[in-house]
């Protein structure tokens, strides 16, 4: 895993010591284990990681002195120890000089310069005081992807045709009130031109049938129509970031030519249809930031040409399968953060050897952490925050 980018186990229970061997993970940037059971020292290993910028070690059982190594981490923009057992000085060279007193506090052993509000060291003159920075670490947005639509030329259906289509997106219009002043829908969406050239609307070169539907951010309102699953030919369906409401229509089931659903941001609520398992050639789904409950079908998990899976932020409910991975093994991006989500992490999660980003944070997964996760060699990024993960620190990063 040495080309992981990101690790947060943050809020776990996991113990025992954090190994040297963390420092060969030289491509890390962003690094959480807070919140947790670590004891032992801070290995001086971590002065390795030269691109990392972000390095959260507090509210464990760390002791002995914070390394003299991390001053050479020129890029690191956050660090906090605060409430350990840590001893000693303070560094006070490269970006120690702008880290504020609060991210030491409650290490009663500390001593340093007086802008860290610590006891001065014997023996030691503190320097002048430098002026403190405001520190704001952004997290890395989990799932901002941009895809293009792929417009697939195929012959024309036998029962349905471009007539269909057409009374397709005036149905899916008429269950669409826009809150918007233009209004546009309202005006450019109107019988009398094609449809082919109404906004949002892509047709296919060859015939008028519909291939892509692109609604990205135009503040609609209003439920999804069934009649969407009329659109036979549709390859890219994008309605992210407006404000549907009500379910899912099965009838998305229907568009088996599907290879982009991105619904996220919206108000949907209900399950998660299990007509999905019939999309066989969908790449891209995600359904992030709705209020979806349930659990997550099994079979969507049988879907293999699925390169993304992100379900971020509902109230899916549930264990996953231990078999989850079987036939997943083009799976790129696994974002189920936020969710209610349970038992263990599955051990099958190694057979998905293309990962390489593993967001799971926030849910209530329990036990270790697989060891077999030791095979995903195009792992970037693992984020396993706030669960009730138990065991002690992973061999198995940096093998």
């Amino acid at each position: 895993m040495n080309s992981m980018r990101g690790l947060n186990l943050s809020g776990n229970q996991l113990t025992g010591s954090i190994p040297s061997s963390i420092g060969e993970l030289q491509s890390l940037t962003y690094l959480r284990l807070d919140n947790n059971k670590f004891n032992g020292s801070i290995p001086s290993s971590l002065g390795n990681l030269e691109m990392l910028q972000y390095l959260d070690l507090s509210q464990n059982i760390l002791s002995g002195s914070i390394p003299v190594s991390l001053e050479t981490l020129t890029y690191l923009d956050y660090f906090n120890v605060s409430f350990n057992e840590l001893t000693g000085q303070i560094p006070d060279g490269g970006r120690f000089g702008n880290f504020t007193s609060e991210l030491f506090i409650g290490n009663k052993g500390l001593c340093g310069a007086s802008r860290f509000n610590v006891k001065v060291c014997k023996g030691h003159t503190p320097k002048s005081s430098r002026r403190n920075l405001l520190l704001r670490y952004i997290l890395p947005p989990v799932a901002l992807i941009s895809l293009v639509a792929a417009v697939i030329c195929l012959a024309a259906s036998p029962d349905l045709n471009s007539s269909t289509d057409e009374h397709s997106i005036l149905a899916i219009k008429s269950h669409i009130s826009t809150s918007y002043p233009n209004n546009i829908l309202a005006t450019n969406w109107s019988q009398g031109t094609s449809f082919c050239t109404w906004i949002g609307v892509t047709c296919s070169r060859r015939r008028p049938r519909v291939t892509a539907l692109n609604l990205f951010n135009m503040s609609l309102e209003g439920t999804i129509a069934k009649e969407i699953g009329n659109l036979s030919f549709l390859t890219y369906l994008n309605i992210r970031n407006n404000s549907f409401k009500g379910v899912i229509p099965y009838e998305i089931g229907n568009l088996r030519r599907l290879r982009v659903l991105e619904i996220s941001y919206n108000q949907l609520s209900g399950e998660i249809p299990l007509s999905f398992e019939l999309l066989t050639n969908l790449e891209f789904l995600s359904i992030q930031y709705n209020h979806l409950t349930g659990a997550i079908p099994w079979s969507i998990f049988n879907i293999s040409s699925l390169q993304t899976i992100a379900f971020t932020g509902n109230q899916l409910y549930g264990a996953l399968p231990n078999f989850m991975c079987y036939y997943l093994s083009k799976l790129e991006g696994l974002y189920l953060s936020y969710n209610q989500l349970s038992g263990n992490i599955p051990t099958n999660l190694s057979a998905c050897s293309r990962l390489e980003i593993i967001s799971l944070s926030y849910n209530n997964f329990i036990g270790a952490i697989p060891m077999q996760m030791e095979n995903l060699s195009q792992l970037q990024k693992l984020y396993l925050g706030a669960n009730k993960i138990t065991g002690k620190f992973l061999d198995i990063i940096w093998k």
